[in-house]
């Protein structure tokens, strides 16, 4: 699993290759631009000074994005739930990522059945 989302975050061209002929792609990585700052416990910005591990890890982000922007290309609709506020590592907000990715669908519905009675 990590292997192809560190090549091809979103495989539209291998679905492609398969032969589909609508597809539907989703994408959860933010632009890094819509990220929300880590808050601590309190709810409050954890204004830590930059670390080689942060800097890192945004760099990281921001070619993670670049890379899965560019998987997108070719897909008939994209669908980009709003998970930008929620970190990665926070395991214990699956529902709210559930529940952003329906919203995202739910929203695209009437693009898809335009575009399938086109």
């Amino acid at each position: 699993m990590v292997d192809g989302g560190l090549v091809n975050p979103v495989p539209v061209s291998v679905v492609k290759e398969m032969g589909a002929d609508f597809i539907i792609a989703v994408n959860v990585i933010p632009d890094v631009g819509e990220m929300i700052p880590q808050r601590d416990e309190e709810g409050k910005r954890d204004l830590k000074e930059p670390n080689i591990f942060a800097v890192l890890l945004q760099s990281f982000n921001i070619g993670t994005y670049a890379l899965a922007k560019s998987s997108m290309e070719g897909a008939d609709v994209a669908i980009h739930p709003q998970v930008a506020h929620i970190h990665p590592a926070e395991f214990r907000r699956t529902k709210e990522c559930i529940l952003q990715g329906e919203l995202a669908a739910q929203a695209s519905i009437p693009e898809i059945k335009r575009l399938l009675e086109a």
